[in-house]
Order: C-alpha cells, then sequence, then structure tokens
C-alpha cells in the first residue's frame, strides 16, 4: 500500500499556517503595545497629580511657618487694609509690639499669592486663596485655597497654623 501523501509535503509549513501564526503574532503584538500605552499614559498622570499634590503640601507648609513666628494677626480684604475681617484674602502677620513684620495677600488678578515686598510665594497654580479667623480659638487662623495640578484637576486644601505662644 502507497500512501497517499508523498514524506517531502510533511515536511514543510503551509501558506495558511505562515498566514495564521504571522496574523496571532501581530494581535498579540498590538495587545502588548496597548498595554504599554495604558500604563505608561497612568503613570505620567500620576507623576502630575504627585507635582501638584507636593505644591500643595509646599504652600501650606509655606503659610504655617510664617504663621507659627508672629504674636498675633490680622486679616483683612487686600481692597480696604484698614478694616479688619474675620475672613479675607490678605494677612498681617505681627510681633509681640503689635507691628506688622509680614504680610501675605492674595492677588486675584495675577492669581499670586505674595508677601510684603511683593514676592509670589508659592506655585503658580493656586485659583483662589482665602484667610479666616478660627472661631474655636484666638490662636490659630485657618486658610483655604484651590490648585490645580498639571493635569488640570482641582483641589481644594483646607488647613490651619497656630501663632508662637
Amino acid at each position: 500500500m502507497t500512501p497517499i501523501r508523498s514524506r517531502r509535503r510533511e515536511q514543510g509549513v503551509t501558506l495558511i499556517e505562515l498566514m495564521l501564526v504571522v496574523s496571532l503574532s501581530f494581535i498579540v503584538i498590538l495587545g502588548a503595545g496597548a498595554i504599554y500605552r495604558g500604563v505608561d499614559r497612568s503613570f505620567r498622570d500620576g507623576a502630575l497629580k504627585m507635582a501638584g499634590r507636593q505644591n500643595a503640601s509646599f504652600l501650606s507648609t509655606m503659610v504655617s511657618r510664617r504663621v507659627r513666628v508672629a504674636a498675633d494677626y490680622r486679616i483683612y480684604e487686600s481692597s480696604n487694609p484698614r478694616r479688619d475681617t474675620d475672613t479675607g484674602n490678605a494677612l498681617s502677620l505681627l510681633d509681640e509690639n503689635g507691628l506688622e513684620f509680614d504680610r501675605l495677600v492674595w492677588d486675584s488678578t495675577d492669581t499670586a499669592l505674595e508677601d510684603s515686598t511683593g514676592v509670589r510665594v508659592g506655585p503658580p497654580n493656586v485659583l483662589t486663596f482665602v484667610f479666616t479667623a478660627d472661631p474655636n480659638s484666638d490662636d490659630a487662623v485657618l486658610f483655604s485655597y484651590r490648585t490645580t495640578d498639571d493635569t488640570g484637576a482641582t483641589t481644594d486644601v483646607e488647613t490651619a497654623a497656630t501663632l508662637r505662644n
């Protein structure tokens, strides 16, 4: 009995088998590329959000350190610096003699928190800034602000700082 197929034909790969292997390989490579792009985008977004959080942390720390060296404070609106308020966009830090030694003023036109020398303190991505007298303590000042991270997402931050005793 003679075989229907010859041995020579069984040794090679058919064109259909080769096209099937190439197609499956192509699909696997495309899937791996899509997964890589998704992971890379997620990593970049996370890094940008972390940078925004670090800026917010820096600003809170900077304001708290300035408040902690003061003996007293007064809050007012920058448009009317002679009238003290419980909530405003400006904070005067006073020494033990009641003299102003530092000031933090929110400039809404330039969207910047500036000190008494007019220098911007804090990151450029702050949208609002408000100082509030703590109703529960005469030695604490509350401050809140809204900031954006590098992805454009906004974050509201509320914190407080206590005067030195």
